[in-house]
């Protein structure tokens, strides 16, 4: 298992559960579209809303995205990731926001990925991106889409702007 942790807090806290488990290997940075340095955005330290796109969600609550890190960020297929596997079994993205940046970062290595979870929300309006984009993505890769759904997945046989929501709801690619 490979996980990928922007914030300090929580990759110190992930090493101190996982220090045991030499199948997991754990990397304190960011995935997205480019190489290099960006702010972690987040409420505080070490919360798991913390994201690479700005966002204000919480402002009607009085909660705000106040605290930042500089966090060390890298497209996968430039960490020579997936020169090491014939294929990927299972790859999920949950970001808040960042997700269709990360499958950017894929490259050509996305060719070798067999299922990709991915979340679709509130984080993905302040990115800018909608399902359409994701739906052209994929479909321009040769995955077919799938919405999660309490009864299982479900195929998603055409593009339709029922997707074009942004409570959070979890898709498959595959």
């Amino acid at each position: 298992y490979f996980l990928f942790e922007p914030s300090k807090h929580n990759t110190d806290l992930l090493t101190k559960k996982f220090n045991f488990n030499d199948k997991i290997k754990i990397f304190n940075k960011a995935l997205s579209n480019f190489n290099g340095k960006s702010k972690l955005l987040s409420v505080s330290s070490g919360n798991t809303l913390n994201s690479l796109i700005e966002q204000n969600f919480f402002d009607n609550k009085g909660t705000k995205f106040n605290f930042s890190e500089e966090v060390e960020v890298a497209r996968l297929d430039n960490e020579d990731f997936f020169k090491n596997f014939k294929k990927i079994d299972y790859i999920k993205i949950d970001t808040e926001g960042n997700e269709y940046n990360v499958l950017e970062g894929f490259g050509e290595g996305i060719n070798k990925c067999m299922l990709i979870q991915f979340e679709f929300g509130l984080g993905t309006l302040y990115a800018k991106k909608y399902f359409l984009d994701f739906w052209n993505f994929f479909k321009d890769k040769n995955f077919s889409l799938y919405i999660i759904t309490p009864s299982g997945p479900k195929l998603i046989k055409g593009h339709s702007y029922k997707f074009e929501h942004f409570n959070v709801i979890n898709f498959i690619a595959k």
